[in-house]
């Protein structure tokens, strides 16, 4: 098989070591003067939430990050054992304890027909 050279259809700027000064120019410059932005509408999220449960969601940060480099195959698996989890050579992080997966469904909003 031979190499095929692709030929560019058109000429380009060689800007390759031209250094380009820093642009701050914002997203408002880009759409234009004409640009009008849009207004919330406050009282219609309040209505379609209107009566709904509240719900938090606070952020699950580990209290430490640690790399561990493992030498050889044989201290690989010795930390597996030790971890007490699934870790194979493509996991890139893990929770130690194990944490527990949750299953989305068990989460769900459910009404009987009492309350509906």
């Amino acid at each position: 098989m031979e190499d095929k050279e692709l030929k560019e259809s058109t000429q380009y700027e060689n800007l390759i070591g031209v250094k380009v000064e820093k642009n701050e120019s914002t997203l408002i410059d880009f759409l234009g003067d004409d640009y009008i932005e849009p207004e919330i509408d406050t009282d219609f999220i309040s209505q379609h939430w209107r009566e709904m449960p509240e719900y938090s969601n606070p952020a699950q940060k580990p209290f430490a990050k640690i790399v561990v480099n493992l030498k050889t195959e044989e201290d690989f698996n010795t930390f597996v054992k030790l971890m007490e989890q699934p870790i194979t050579h493509k996991t890139k992080s893990i929770w130690y304890p194990m944490k527990e997966k949750n299953v989305n469904r068990i989460w769900g909003w459910y009404e009987d027909e009492e309350t509906a």
